[in-house]
């Protein structure tokens, strides 16, 4: 096909060996990739990207020049074969045009608060980026269309108010915890995304429910209560599988996260006592009880590789914490952190980025491996309540107490 790093053929047939990378055995020269790059389209600059990575330093200066002089998804698509690269001068580049520095509000969904009842409390987004599922303090449920950014529909989650919404993995349905103030709510509510019409409400548990999460098969709800234990229930039948017991007398006040590969499954609660407790889900064994936050309201997230756990508290601090060694590597305050109680964090799906949002009205983006601040993003006029980037990491979502769910991203 190819003679001394010369093309025979039409482009078009070039093109084609290029659509599918990575490619297999070289077939053109570093030059004849750059002159493809120029000229075709997001799928074909991509392949010459992956295509660039055989030719040494210069095919790394391509990519480079392509991450910090383009915008868009060909950025990211650059910026994510730059993080393969373990070169120290890489690393550097990635830090000093980390993208997460240029984002920015694309734009707004919803109306201002006109009081509490429109409070936005959690929001989640579907595994195909396309869906937006936000509550409000009055249980008001609106689901929205991320690309033309309508509200689809809305419909009522709860009698009183919502305090958590989860979305199945495989986005068909979406879960919802409600938050009755004079009575002691037990049930979790199932919806069928796509029409809002509920599918069952789940009653069983024996205590007030706190909080619950998915299992990432999809299969399993795992509740925590003011009981010294979890229980775990099948999701497609509401009946009960098994529980996971607490030694200590205190009751669980909440299930922070579960996160599972092949290897192992793990699953993160918090205590009356502040602390963070970490299981191995499928054998129910206490691994790690993390302490040293100084007051409630935990929030938490993994990275990918399950390795790093982050948590930020009502004490205004973010702690990052080795989840192999059950150990704190820093902590986030003061000065350099934020100023009143974090409400949310959330990893970027690369792992190397996460954000954190508060009661102070700001997100702040950070450097997982330096602990230093990326950005600030300005613009809520009241809490933040909740964050969650997107599954391809080019946008965060937030919502806040303000009324409004903002999309930020990187301005193209």
């Amino acid at each position: 096909m190819l003679e001394n790093n010369k093309p025979i053929g039409k482009t078009g047939d070039i093109f084609n060996k290029l659509s599918s990378p990575p490619i297999g055995e070289s077939l053109i020269g570093l030059e004849e990739v750059k002159k493809y790059f120029n000229i075709g389209t997001f799928e074909q600059q991509f392949a010459c990207l992956a295509e660039a990575l055989k030719y040494g330093d210069d095919g790394w200066n391509l990519i480079i020049e392509t991450f910090i002089n383009t915008s868009g998804k060909l950025m990211w698509a650059a910026y994510e074969l730059l993080l393969k690269n373990p070169e120290p001068k890489i690393k550097q580049i990635l830090w000093t045009y980390n993208p997460y520095r240029f984002f920015d509000c694309l734009s707004t969904l919803g109306d201002q608060a006109s009081n509490l009842k429109d409070a936005i409390e959690a929001i989640a987004i579907t595994p195909n980026g396309q869906t937006i599922v936000s509550s409000r303090h009055d249980a008001l449920i609106k689901v929205w269309d991320l690309q033309t950014e309508q509200e689809l529909y809305t419909f009522m989650g709860h009698p009183e108010s919502v305090r958590s919404v989860v979305i199945s993995p495989d986005g068909e349905s979406v879960v919802i915890l409600g938050y009755h103030p004079t009575m002691n709510d037990k049930t979790i509510r199932l919806y069928n995304l796509k029409t809002g019409q509920q599918i069952r409400h789940h009653i069983g548990h024996s205590g007030y429910v706190s909080s619950f999460v998915i299992s990432p098969d999809g299969q399993t709800l795992i509740i925590g209560s003011h009981e010294p234990k979890i229980s775990l229930w099948d999701l497609s039948t509401g009946q009960q599988i098994r529980t996971i017991s607490e030694d200590s007398d205190s009751f669980l006040l909440c299930i922070l996260l579960v996160w599972s590969n092949p290897d192992r499954s793990l699953l993160v609660g918090s205590d009356c006592g502040r602390a963070l407790k970490v299981w191995n889900l499928e054998t129910g064994q206490l691994l790690h009880t993390l302490r040293k936050h100084t007051d409630e309201g935990l929030c938490t997230a993994i990275s990918p590789d399950g390795r790093t756990l982050v948590s930020g508290s009502q004490d205004t601090t973010v702690i990052v914490w080795d989840l192999e060694a059950g150990e704190d590597l820093y902590t986030i305050k003061g000065l350099k952190g934020h100023s009143d109680y974090i409400t949310s964090v959330a990893f970027s799906p690369d792992g190397q980025t996460f954000a954190s949002s508060s009661w102070d009205k700001t997100i702040k983006i950070w450097d997982l491996n330096t602990g230093q601040e990326i950005c600030v993003l300005r613009g809520h006029t009241d809490f933040v309540s909740s964050i969650t980037f997107s599954p391809d990491g080019q946008t965060l979502i937030s919502g806040s107490w303000d009324g409004t769910i903002k999309v930020w991203g990187v301005v193209l």
